[in-house]
């Protein structure tokens, strides 16, 4: 007959690390090393450089209980390309005081359709 005995030395725990100036990669190592099981979340914030971690959930320092479902949300920066360049507009004609082509001083007289009068 053969007995196994498991002995327990409790829950098993971790806290959540600083996250502060570490790039998302290297906090995943870290946490992954204490057992964390995590979510990613990216976020738009020009605060931070692209790929650094924004904040967690829980907050560091709090404990996690790795035997639970408790998962760590890491966020981190994950921001548009930023453009230099202003928008090009289509340059456009400003309308002139004056006709481009004399009117014909009899009213009734035929204008010529093939171009076109500014009347004011």
């Amino acid at each position: 007959m053969t007995i196994k005995v498991k002995v327990s030395s409790g829950k098993t725990r971790a806290y959540v690390p600083e996250f502060e100036n570490w790039k998302l990669d290297d906090y995943i190592k870290l946490v992954e090393e204490r057992g964390i099981e995590y979510t990613k979340v990216s976020e738009i914030n020009f605060d931070y450089e692209n790929g650094y971690v924004i904040r967690v959930s829980p907050d560091p320092g709090s404990e996690i209980d790795l035997d639970s479902d408790e998962v760590l949300t890491i966020y981190y920066a994950d921001n548009p390309e930023e453009t230099t360049e202003e928008p090009t507009e289509a340059p456009t004609e400003e309308p002139t005081e004056e006709p481009t082509e004399a009117l014909a001083d009899n009213p009734e007289e035929p204008v010529n359709n093939d171009s076109q009068a500014v009347v004011e």
